[in-house]
């Protein structure tokens, strides 16, 4: 059975991706939206616990 998702891990992947768009680094705002779209479609798309739109 999945995990529950947390809003905090939510939040804490947007507050990075939001770091690194503010840091101008153009390789590490890529990764951190590869990450944050990842965590979307595994845990909230993919039928994960509370999933599904």
């Amino acid at each position: 059975m999945a995990a529950e998702p947390s809003g905090a891990e939510c939040a804490q992947l947007q507050a990075a991706y939001n770091e690194a768009v503010a840091g101008g680094d153009p390789v590490r705002t890529g990764e951190a939206l590869v990450v944050l779209r990842r965590h979307w479609r595994t845990v909230h798309m993919a039928g994960g616990a509370g999933g599904g739109v």
